[in-house]
This record gives structure tokens, C-alpha cells and sequence, in this order.
């Protein structure tokens, strides 16, 4: 018994050491002073005309219109579909609030295409929490 705790005690200080060696620090390198010119770095890079994405764009429909084919099939709601609330202090950049803030306004389209009115309170405080985040939540009205 002695034997495996002794074991493991070396096991966990093996690899807290392993881990604890492991740093890395980042300093001025040659890739840092390598700069490829604009010429040359898109020399190859393909160009769409604005009419062209325009198309593109045009054709990506919107959550709202996904949420309305599905309920127009008869496909029955399923919470499971959505994004989860509960996570949202995990979200520490700005690009993950931002992404999860689109993906709570999407599931909020589904919700109210569904007329699930009790889950709302929820996506909405998540979205308002996520939109002080990054500093927009003044472009949003969630009083209304």
C-alpha cells in the first residue's frame, strides 16, 4: 500500500516538473524580421467581382428562414438543437463572445419561431451578458 501511494506521489512530482519545465517564452526570432512583400504574398490570390459575392451572400439563408423551414416540415422543437447558457463565463475573447453572441441570437429566432417564451429570459441575459462583454451592448435593447 506503502508502495503505490510512493508511486504515485513520484508520478504526479514527475509530471508537475515535466509541465513546470515546459516554458515557453517568445523573443525576437529571424521570422519576426522575415517580411514577404504584398507582390509577391498575393500573387496568386483570387479575386470575386462584388456582384459574384453579392450572389454568394444572397444565397446563405438566414437562421431565421432555417428555423421556419424546419417548423413548416413539421419538425418538432427539440431543446437539444440549442446552444447552452450555462458556459458563458468561459467565453473569455472576444471572438468567442462575439461567435456565441450570433449562435444565442440565432437559437433566440428558433425559440420565438417555436413560441417557447419560457426560454427566452435565459438567451436573452446570456446576449446582453456577451454584448457588455465586447462593448456593444449599448446598440442593444433589451428592456423591449
Amino acid at each position: 500500500m506503502i508502495n503505490k501511494t510512493l508511486y504515485g506521489v513520484f508520478f504526479v512530482l514527475v509530471v508537475l516538473l515535466g509541465i513546470s519545465s515546459c516554458t515557453c517564452s517568445r523573443t525576437n526570432s529571424a521570422d519576426d524580421d522575415f517580411n514577404i512583400p504584398d507582390s509577391v504574398r498575393f500573387a496568386n490570390a483570387v479575386t470575386i467581382s462584388e456582384d459574384v459575392m453579392e450572389k454568394m451572400v444572397g444565397n446563405i439563408a438566414s437562421p431565421i428562414e432555417m428555423a421556419s423551414l424546419l417548423k413548416s416540415l413539421g419538425v418538432p422543437f427539440s431543446q437539444k438543437y440549442l446552444a447552452t447558457t450555462k458556459n458563458i463565463s468561459d467565453y473569455n475573447t472576444s471572438y468567442a463572445k462575439a461567435f456565441n453572441l450570433g449562435i444565442f441570437g440565432a437559437d433566440l429566432g428558433y425559440i420565438n419561431m417555436y413560441e417557447r417564451t419560457s426560454l427566452v429570459t435565459d438567451y436573452i441575459t446570456a446576449m446582453k451578458s456577451l454584448a457588455e462583454g465586447i462593448n456593444i451592448g449599448q446598440f442593444f435593447d433589451f428592456t423591449t
